[in-house]
């Protein structure tokens, strides 16, 4: 009777809930008819470089008053759409309190949730916990990794329609998820098991009578098809040719090295020579003791190397326990990737009780199993994207090339002979089309033919290269195209490292492009580089595509692992990596030329540094202020710079470029605010920090335009890409403009002059005009300057897919959120140029510090929560704690699972 009784309260229940949904939906299409009608107006233009004006034009007095009334009606409709949504979403939550029975299970697992939404797992065996994690995964996260799936395989047209469709095509020719299906055939058995047992994770939620889809799979009417084990790996691959970003910069390098060449030998303004961070020569140290270095309790290696920065990606270090509080040390990790919701990543804590004895904290990338960034019991490790260049651009000569999206013969020379390409037809769903659309993928002996994807500009005419009645296309080799894939097993080692030794085996298998710091509670820290790293023909460094026909600049190797940068217990007893070049010239192999700026790799290392000079014990205290910190060099640079010119700027008279009352203002401004000038402080609350960001972006196009041209500052400034749907952030290249230029300035003094100082006096002055004018422009002529904050313009938000669609930004994205901090600062954070100033191209996605006296005492943090489920309360918890430069507890304990305890799940063997 009882059951008889649940079963109609749950009929009811759905009832309501589709009732819910159906009023949900006709409100959104209301309000879409409305933004629709409103909306009707000036399109909006893209800067001229023309005319030298590269701020986005603002619009007119009447046009600001229509998008207000526009932005009102669709907030309040998204607000009534908030509350339905979040409503329906409420009954659709996570069992995560009871008990729940699936399949595949040899033993209970015990889901102790805390207050923070993170999963504690315990279970008997590796395989169990594995399922567990799928399982619950899924749970919080299955919308983000459903749409990873159909992002890696080519398949988002189906839910998004045309629009998604060039996307789809470009995936479907990389083709990862064939590759996929040709890896897993050399995976190990182990491997297989614990893919197997992750599948098997997923399907059990989806399958499970008291699993619910989330809104986002109903608005868009997706029905799941059941996940495999191709599914997970495909998704792992994606993250790998992500992490490959050396090959989107060789065209630019075609078209413009020769205008390069014409004026950067005036300075080092180039592109491709940037500055390194590593000070020694560690390398051969390293090298030749490498044999050496596998005494896991020693606080000192075998050998002595005086350098302690290494770069890479995002920020990553760790101090030496002579220099701490505790004794032992503490290591950070801040992975800089896009912001968004749900979160990139996903706090997991997987522990075995057997005999496995499997214990590991940290993130893991949803759809994925394990532990990517985090600690053990006895390690503690951080990663940064190393920066290697693992991918070429080919030219090919072909024969015969049509357009036809049918299987044909399509021969491509190599040396004297024509071989024939590899074609296929892959077929694409669009919503809205009742035939699927046909993609032709071409590969040759290098990789997939990818010319179709490339910007027209970028590209000229390639026919014309071979000077022959042949056709002439582009293919793409990468490393993310190798048949054996040992990254599932590196992680794992890696997670389960309990020495150096260990770690570095773990490393040796890993084929991601990263960099890993190391800590142990032994005392020891130290620094590897992974990946698969290809050595060239004759070593070359291919800055630019290739001829494909020749065997030239062919891949003939990796390099050695043992051969790999990797420091053990240097002797100042600190290792950093941010993104800077990683050796200098003289090592023996190539690693790439598209590394960023040392200037947060250096600002890390002299305050480390600092404090060890100064005998300050160092605690996580001390790390947290690190990780926060927002204060540019290059922003306390410009200050000392407009001081030491404000004579001249005084003496310049009013034009049509130059407004004197609005560069004393500057000037004035600048002055007052002290942390700005004595530190360099970007925060939220400066002006001054306004004025010097919107005048060093205009400075970049104006100064690199008169020295050479409007195309080279606009590809200078991220403007022109070579490649459709990928922009690259502002800092990717300003990072080293920056410094390069504020030195032009610094030196400019009619000696050493690249241009007159007078002349450029007159471009600092107009860059400062046109600066304050776009701040004028951007707040309202009549608002008071003193509200012109740094934090206003460069807000910070995380964006659901769903969210591109007004209202539903207001119901699924968050934000905005005034922040400080630039692409220079330790906090680093980057903007698009055609969205300037928005933190809308990455930042700090997860904040980790580990204590390896006391793993309780480690803190995390990442934006805006665990769930993806919007009616749950951990589906923004976060966004408070990271905007405000706070964490949470890592917890770790039983003690302090006690404490934190939320909830308590035990899933059961049904079998």
């Amino acid at each position: 009777m009882a059951r008889k009784k649940s079963n109609q309260n749950n009929k009811i229940q759905k009832k309501e809930n589709k009732y819910c949904l159906k009023i949900s939906l006709f409100i959104l299409f209301f309000g879409i008819i409305i933004a629709f009608i409103l909306s009707n107006g000036p399109e909006k233009v893209e800067p001229n470089f023309i005319k030298g004006y590269h701020f986005p034009p603002q619009p007119s007095f009447i046009e600001q008053q229509r998008l207000i009334i526009r932005d009102s009606i669709l907030n309040f409709i998204g607000k009534i759409l908030k509350f339905f949504f979040e409503f329906y979403s409420s009954f659709n939550l996570p069992i995560v309190d009871g008990q729940l029975k699936i399949s595949g299970l040899s033993n209970p697992v015990y889901v102790l949730r805390d207050k923070f939404g993170v999963p504690h797992f315990k279970a008997e065996n590796f395989l169990d916990l594995i399922t567990a994690q799928g399982f619950v995964v899924s749970q919080d996260r299955f919308w983000q990794m459903e749409l990873l799936r159909r992002v890696s395989q080519g398949g988002l047209s189906s839910l998004f329609g045309s629009e998604a469709l060039e996307v789809d095509r470009f995936y479907k020719t990389l083709g990862l998820s064939h590759l996929a299906r040709k890896q897993i055939k050399k995976l190990t058995e182990i491997e297989i098991s614990i893919l197997n047992a992750y599948t098997n994770g997923i399907n059990q939620f989806l399958n499970h009578p008291s699993s619910s889809l989330p809104i986002e799979c109903n608005l868009l009417s997706i029905k799941p098809k059941p996940w495999t084990p191709e599914d997970t790996l495909t998704i792992s691959l994606l993250f790998t040719h992500q992490l490959e970003v050396g090959w989107r910069a060789e065209l630019g390098h075609l078209n413009f090295l020769e205008k390069l060449a014409n004026w950067s030998s005036h300075f080092d303004l180039s592109l491709t020579q940037f500055p390194t961070l590593t000070v020694n020569d560690f390398i051969s140290k390293n090298i030749k003791n490498n044999n050496n270095n596998n005494n896991d309790n020693v606080n000192e290696s075998n050998f002595d190397p005086t350098g302690t920065t290494f770069g890479g990606g995002s920020n990553s270090w760790a101090v030496s326990g002579k220099y701490t509080k505790t004794g032992f040390p503490i290591l950070a990790s801040d992975p800089h990737l896009f912001l968004g919701t749900p979160s990139v990543w996903y706090e997991n804590h997987l522990q075995t009780t057997g005999p496995e004895n499997v214990n590991i904290a940290g993130v893991s990338f949803p759809g994925v199993p394990g532990i990517l960034i985090g600690h053990n019991d006895h390690i503690a490790w951080g990663i940064t994207i190393s920066i290697v260049d693992t991918a070429d651009l080919f030219f090919e000569e072909f024969g015969v090339w049509n357009n036809n999206t049918i299987v044909e013969q399509l021969p491509y020379r190599h040396l004297d002979k024509w071989i024939e390409a590899e074609v296929s037809i892959e077929e694409i769903q669009v919503k809205g089309q009742s035939e699927p659309y046909k993609h032709r993928v071409v590969k040759t002996r290098h990789g997939p033919i990818i010319s179709e994807f490339l910007v027209s500009s970028a590209v000229g005419s390639l026919d014309t290269i071979t000077n022959q009645n042949t056709f002439v296309r582009v293919a793409l080799q990468a490393t993310c195209f190798l048949e054996e894939n040992t990254n599932l097993i590196g992680f794992l080692k890696l997670a389960t490292a309990t020495n150096w030794t260990e770690f570095r085996e773990a490393v040796s298998l890993i084929q991601n492009n990263i960099n890993i710091v190391y800590a142990d509670k032994y005392g020891n820290i130290g620094y590897s580089l992974g990946g698969k790293i290809p050595i060239r023909a004759n070593n070359n460094k291919n800055l630019s595509p290739s001829y494909g026909w020749n065997n030239d600049n062919d891949w003939i190797g990796f390099i050695p692992f043992d051969e790999k940068p990797f420091t053990f217990n240097p002797a100042s007893g600190i290792v950093v990596s941010a993104n800077s070049k990683i050796v200098g010239d003289d090592y023996k192999y190539y690693l790439g030329n598209y590394f960023m700026s040392n200037t947060r790799a250096k600002a890390i290392e002299k305050q480390l540094l600092t404090w060890i000079n100064d005998g300050i014990k160092i605690d996580i205290h001390h790390f947290e202020k690190l990780q926060a910190d927002k204060t540019s060099v290059h922003a306390k640079r410009f200050a000392n710079l407009i001081e030491s010119r404000e004579k001249d700027l005084n003496l310049l008279k009013n034009s049509e470029k130059i407004n004197k009352d609005d560069i004393t203002w500057a000037i004035n401004t600048i002055k007052s605010d002290l942390e700005f000038t004595q530190k360099g402080q970007l925060s939220a609350n400066s002006v001054a920090a306004s004025i010097y960001e919107v005048s060093m972006f205009q400075l970049h196009f104006e100064f690199i335009s008169e020295i050479a041209d409007k195309e080279i500052a606009s590809y200078a400034m991220g403007y022109l890409t070579q490649f459709k749907f990928v922009k690259l952030g502002f800092s990717h290249y300003a990072s080293h403009w920056h410094d390069n230029l504020l030195k032009i300035y610094e030196n400019n003094d009619n000696t050493t002059m690249i241009i007159p100082r007078s002349e450029s006096d007159l471009i600092l002055a107009h860059a400062i005009t046109r600066g304050v004018e776009w701040l004028r422009l951007h707040f309202g002529i009549n608002t008071n300057k003193n509200n012109w904050k740094w934090g206003e313009l460069h807000a910070l938000n995380f964006p659901h897919p769903l969210g591109q669609l007004r209202p539903l930004d207001i119901i699924f994205s968050r934000g905005p959120y005034p922040f400080g901090g630039d692409m220079h600062t330790v906090a680093q954070n980057s903007w698009s140029p055609f969205e300037p100033f928005k933190i809308n191209a990455w930042a700090v996605s997860y904040r980790q510090i580990v204590d390896l006296n006391s793993m309780e005492r480690s803190i995390s943090i990442h934006g805006p929560g665990q769930s993806g489920i919007i009616s749950s309360s951990h589906y923004d918890d976060f966004i408070d704690l990271y905007i405000n430069d706070k964490y949470h507890p890592m917890i770790w304990s039983d003690e302090q699972i006690k404490l934190y305890l939320e909830s308590n799940l035990t899933l059961q063997t049904s079998n």
